[in-house]
């Protein structure tokens, strides 16, 4: 059976949306860095609340207590199986005076000698189209989910206005177009948009708020010919 966990993308508007990663510590992640990064998050077990663990492992890997409603974002499922259940959450932190929990090992190998490092050696704020290279490649596309939250809630959005939106496409380049509000979902509890846009390629998208090809990112804002 895959192992599971559950982690928190704390996120922050600069005044576009930066996202907060965390960087393993240890010997072996030491030189490591683009795909090495991680949402805060840890594994749980069957009959444990994914909630729970989340607010936990964010306790324990920054030493700081999230008492700010969290929103689920739903899972990935990363290259060796495990399955990560994610939530949201905007909320603003010094990233240096992070205390992480630490964890014990044999270092160096088979010198017999044992030594605590931290579970998390540093933690950042990342714009999303940074944050898509240093994330590892499994949790990649959690990174527009928050921001489609934001999104929504801070601009009221209605048929037939324009508005640009700038993102990350799945393959990790950044994208900035203009559409027209096509369809408004005001049945779900989340009201959710689509928006008809072109590329810059000249390829033609329908981007819903959640879909996959098109991950909402950065902003969404009137277009300059908005009246």
């Amino acid at each position: 059976m895959a192992s599971k966990s559950a982690g928190i993308i704390a996120y922050r508007m600069r005044p576009e949306i930066e996202v907060l990663l965390v960087h393993p510590g240890g010997p072996f992640w030491r030189n490591k860095d683009l795909g090495a990064w991680s949402i805060p998050k840890g594994e749980y077990a069957d009959g444990q609340d994914a909630e729970a663990t989340a607010r936990r492992e964010f306790a324990e890997e920054l030493g700081l207590e999230l008492t700010v409603p969290l929103v689920a974002l739903g899972q990935v499922k990363q290259r060796g199986g495990k399955i990560v259940t994610a939530f949201a959450a905007e909320v603003d932190i010094d990233t240096h005076s992070i205390r992480s929990n630490t964890f014990q090992i044999e270092w160096p190998p088979r010198s017999g000698k044992r030594q605590d490092f931290p579970e998390v050696d540093r933690a950042e704020f990342f714009a999303l189209d940074e944050a898509g290279e240093k994330i590892n490649e499994g949790q990649r596309p959690l990174l527009a989910r928050p921001a489609g939250a934001a999104c929504r809630r801070r601009l009221p959005l209605e048929r037939g206005d324009r508005h640009t939106l700038r993102g990350i496409a799945q393959t990790g380049f950044s994208l900035s177009v203009t559409g027209e509000v096509t369809t408004r979902n005001t049945r779900s509890v989340r009201p959710e948009f689509e928006i008809a846009c072109s590329t810059p390629g000249g390829r033609k998208i329908t981007s819903c708020l959640r879909t996959t090809w098109f991950l909402p990112a950065i902003s969404i804002s009137p277009s300059p010919s908005s009246t």
